[in-house]
Formats: structure tokens, sequence, C-alpha cells
């Protein structure tokens, strides 16, 4: 039912502004009963009496009890994280996206040095501000793209997203990367050092899907703490496993793309950048989808407000 379009039940040629919550009459405003109670005005029905609620404010409402019943189950919503980039402007957002991804590819590829070293991390750090704006805009329950980040200061665009998902990076590999520094300054047996080797290999591979979506809820490095990561892994193991497990295989695909689009001259690079930017997309939704079903359980902002 579009509330919009409702009229009044007295007046039909007239867009209802009031419902009644005793009989449930629609009305416009010449049909309802205005009385002053202390500073404020409440609107009655005419016909029975009862107190009239804004036909706009109840449509507000209706909007926030969908939302708040909107499936939260993250199984189920799974799935639909391949289709995401697709609804919507999505496919303009993802051949843009794709194309430019994959233009600047080449471009590295032709350039080096302090020019090269600055597109990267402009690129990078606007496509890791684009990452985490799709990670905060399925946390909030939307269904769409967003549209790109905006870029009004090079410090706040792309200088503070490139080093907080760097930072992720950082914080996940950093016991295996002193585990491998203390295994060749100690020269410890090989026989020690591939089981630990491994096995921090690993925690780096579950630490940091989490830490990037802690990263992009906070918007600071707080997230990166482990005291953060950590027990929201705890608190939705499952999920998170299956998220890992689904992350790890649209890695794999990842791979396999390059390999083969590297065999097709100058378009293998666009190519691979529509593929690659499609995964990206698809690995921050499921990220997003994961908070949002455990939004409660995690209670990162349970304090706020």
């Amino acid at each position: 039912m579009n509330l919009q379009l409702e009229v009044c039940k007295n007046h039909p040629e007239t867009l209802a502004a009031w419902r009644c919550a005793g009989c449930a009459g629609l009305f416009c405003d010449a049909c309802v009963k205005s009385i002053r109670v202390g500073p404020t005005s409440v609107r009655t029905c005419a016909d029975c009496g009862e107190r009239c609620e804004s036909v706009t404010a109840a449509a507000e409402a209706a909007r926030e009890e969908v939302k708040e019943k909107r499936d939260r189950n993250f199984f189920r919503r799974l799935p639909g994280a391949f289709i995401y980039p697709f609804r919507g402007t999505g496919v303009i957002l993802l051949l843009i996206g794709g194309f430019f991804f994959g233009g600047f590819r080449f471009v590295r590829f032709l350039y080096s040095g302090v020019f090269g070293l600055l597109i990267t991390v402009a690129v990078i750090g606007y496509l890791n501000a684009f990452m985490l704006s799709i990670i905060n805009s399925t946390a909030t329950g939307k269904d769409e793209l967003p549209d790109w980040p905006g870029f009004t200061d090079f410090t706040t665009d792309i200088v503070h997203p490139y080093f907080l998902v760097l930072g992720v990076f950082a914080v996940s590999a950093f016991p295996l990367i002193a585990f491998i520094g203390a295994a060749w300054y100690f020269t410890l047996d090989p026989v020690v050092v591939l089981p630990v080797g491994l096995a921090l290999t690993g925690l780096a591979a579950l630490y940091y899907p989490m830490g990037l979506l802690a990263v992009a809820m906070y918007d600071d490095a707080s997230g990166l703490s482990p005291a953060v990561v950590f027990p929201a892994m705890l608190k939705a193991p499952a999920g998170y496993l299956v998220a890992c497990v689904v992350l790890g295989l649209v890695l794999v695909l990842r791979g396999l793309s390059a390999t083969l689009l590297a065999q097709i001259p100058v378009a293998g690079f666009l190519l691979d950048g529509l593929v690659s930017f499609y995964l990206i997309v698809v690995g921050m939704r499921i990220l997003g989808l994961l908070y949002f079903a455990n939004e409660e359980r995690f209670g990162w902002f349970k304090d706020i407000g």
C-alpha cells in the first residue's frame, strides 16, 4: 500500500494528511480538529474523537519497521553477494571501476619510480575508500552499491583509507613477519619453522577479514586492536568461518582469472581489472553482511548515543 497516494475520506480529490488511530479513517487538514495540549497542537478525528497521526510519520514508522524486520540471516543472504554488484546502477559502477582499475594496472606496468608510486598510492587509496564504503553501506542495510566516494581532500580521502587498509595487513601479518625474522636470526630448525609458519599464516588469514570489517566500521586505527577483532570472531564463529572460506574461494577465482587473462595482450589488463573489481565488491559485500547479521552480538557501538 502506498500511503502517499491515499486520499481524504470526505474529499477524494485531496490527498490524506492524517490517519485516525481509532477508526483508521484518512482525512485532509480541513477534516480534523486541532486541540491545544500545552505547547503543542494535537489533531483529533471528527468522527470518533480519537487522536490522529501524520500519514508521513506513519509511512516513516512503517519503513523503519520493515527495516527492523528485514532478514538479517547471514547464511540466507550470502549467495546474494554475488549478484549484488549488478543491482540498481551497480552495472555502470562495475564497468567504470573495473576498466579504471584495469587501466591503472596497465599504466603502473609502464611507469615506475616516484611517478608510478604516486599513481599507485592515489588509485589504491581511492579503491580502499570505495571498499570501506561498500562495507559501511551494506552494514546499514542498503542493498545497492554506494556512489563513488567524494574527493575533496587528498589526506582524508586518499591517504587515510590507504593506510587504514595497509594497517590491517600489517597487524595481521606482524606475528608471521616477526617469526620469520626470528627464525632467520636464530637459524631455527626447519622442522620448527614450517608448522609454526603455517599456523601464523592461518592466523593472519583469519585476522585480516575481521580487521578490515572493524576498520571500516570504526573508520580509524582503533579497529585494528586485537581487543576488538578477536572477541568479534568468537561472537559469530560459524558465520565468520564461512565468510573466510568464501573469501578464500574468491581469492582463488581472482588468481585463476589473472593467470588466464594475462595471456591476452593489453585487453587482458582491462578484463582482469573488471573481474578483480567485481570480486572485490563481492568480498566487501560479504563482510558488510556479516556485520549486518551480527551487529548486536558484536556490540561495537552499543554505548554510543
